[in-house]
Parts: C-alpha cells; structure tokens; sequence
C-alpha cells in the first residue's frame, strides 16, 4: 500500500517516493483525507483513458485495478451535498513494464532525480568551461608580450636603420604598417616598445 497526502493549493505527494511494483496491476492507495465534512472521489486517468470516479472510504484506502505501462494522472474531488468543493491534484505516477509487472515511480521523485544529474553535469560543465576560459586568457596574455616584443624589436631596428627610417614613422604609424589595429596595444605599452630601443 502506498500513502498519498493531498494538499490544498498544492499538489498530493507520495510519502514514500522509491520505486516499487504494481503486482497483477493493482495499486492499493491510502489517501490522507482532511478531516472535514463531505464524500471524497478518487479520479484517474492512464494513458488518456479516464477510469471515473471511486469513492474514498473515510478511512481513506481505495484500490485500482486494470493498471498498465504508461503514466497515471489522479485527483481527489472533495463534494459537498453534490456541490464540488475543492480538486486537489496527485502528482502522477510513471508505470513501466518490468518483465510481467509493473514499477511505478512518483514522476515528481523522478523528475527531481533527472534535475540533480543535471545540476552536477552542469556544474562540472562550468568548470571545465572556467578553466578553458582561464587558459584563453593566459593564452592571450602570452600573445600580447610575443606582439608588443616583436614590434619593440621591430620599431628599434627600424629607428637605428638609415635605410629603413626614410618616412620616420612614429610607433603608431609603424604597427599600422605592420599589419597591427590601433586598439591591438595600449597606451603603456605603446610607451614601454618607445623606451625599448634606449634600453638596447
């Protein structure tokens, strides 16, 4: 026997959320009813087939039979002098054949099962995405020295060369030359490749 307790505005949850078989399709529910005035009717649905209405006994067990593969949708009408109270909801049930039974699983169970693998895988995704984005921006750092050493090399060579120095270009104007956008170094560093050639 398995125990559902309803809710109101919320949703009817298993108390016990492991899987277990529905022996011969039969499920025995106990359905934890408020303690108010009215009848009770258990409503199902499998596989699009609505099976109607099974009063619940105060005592709140109720039995269904002809169960198969596929997922149970249920709810509980509360009636009062024939008026319809209230609906409370059931989460649903997931029935998958196993060899000649059934296994049902509270889909809500499942459903917070599949999000954890989820969470973890993506967290490790994180991770891994960081640690790349880490490693590009070392990468680029490493870029950036080997450019602004090859223009200070170049740009001191290009000062010292009486053939090359015709145009006496200043460093902007010669990492134009070489290919180089005027965002690719920064003003310190326009000034460190400047100082480069008295440092030789």
């Amino acid at each position: 026997m398995r125990t559902v307790t309803i809710k109101t505005n919320g949703i009817g949850r298993y108390d016990d959320v492991s899987p277990f078989l529905v022996e011969s399709g039969t499920l025995e529910l106990k359905i934890n009813l408020p303690n108010v005035q009215g009848e009770f009717f258990l409503v199902t649905e499998l596989n699009g087939k609505n099976d109607g209405a099974k009063a619940i006994p105060r005592d709140g067990t109720v039995m269904l039979t002809g169960l198969a593969a596929g997922e149970l949708h249920a709810a509980v009408k509360h009636y009062l002098r024939g008026d319809l109270i209230e609906t409370y909801k059931i989460e649903p049930l997931l029935l998958k054949a196993v060899d000649t039974e059934l296994s049902a699983m509270p889909e809500i169970a499942l459903l917070t099962e599949k999000c954890e693998v989820l969470r973890k895988k993506t967290e490790e995704l994180i991770k891994r995405i960081t640690h790349a984005e880490e490693r590009g921006a070392k990468a680029e750092n490493r870029i950036q020295l080997v450019f602004e050493a090859f223009l200070a090399f170049a740009y001191s060579d290009y000062q010292t060369n009486v053939q090359l120095n015709a145009k006496s270009l200043t460093v902007e104007q010669f990492m134009l030359t070489l290919g180089f956008s005027a965002e690719t170094f920064s003003e310190k560093e326009l000034e460190i490749i400047k100082t480069f050639k008295e440092e030789l």
